[in-house]
């Protein structure tokens, strides 16, 4: 794993990095985009986003916004935003090959909070 992305995985959050494990257990390549979506994200026109898909993991419900297919790419969106920041580029990058997911942080959006929080 190169510095970069030892970096960027160092960032996320237990919740996250048990998510990237799996999925490279099953044998999926994982790229880790990390950052604030709002910003890169261009003003032109409206994005709708896809429907989320729903995966019960340590206690809660989370809430994933997936399109495409290929290469999995994960869309972790900073504080305080919501996976809605990526809209832009969820078509984008499936259109260029990728399975892209954009996940609502733990508390945030439509997936649940931990109770303890």
């Amino acid at each position: 794993m190169n510095r970069s992305i030892q970096r960027a995985v160092g960032r996320l959050s237990l919740l996250d990095r048990r998510a990237i494990v799996k999925l490279l257990a099953a044998g999926l390549s994982v790229a880790v985009l990390v950052g604030c979506g709002a910003a890169a994200a261009s003003a032109a026109k409206e994005v709708a986003m896809p429907k989320p898909n729903y995966v019960k993991t340590n206690g809660i419900r989370m809430a994933v916004y997936e399109q495409g297919e290929g290469t999995a790419v994960v869309l972790c969106h900073g504080f305080p935003e919501l996976a809605y920041s990526w809209r832009h580029q969820l078509p984008a990058l499936a259109e260029a090959g990728y399975h892209v997911l954009a996940p609502d942080q733990r508390g945030y959006g439509l997936t649940d909070r931990p109770e303890e929080v």
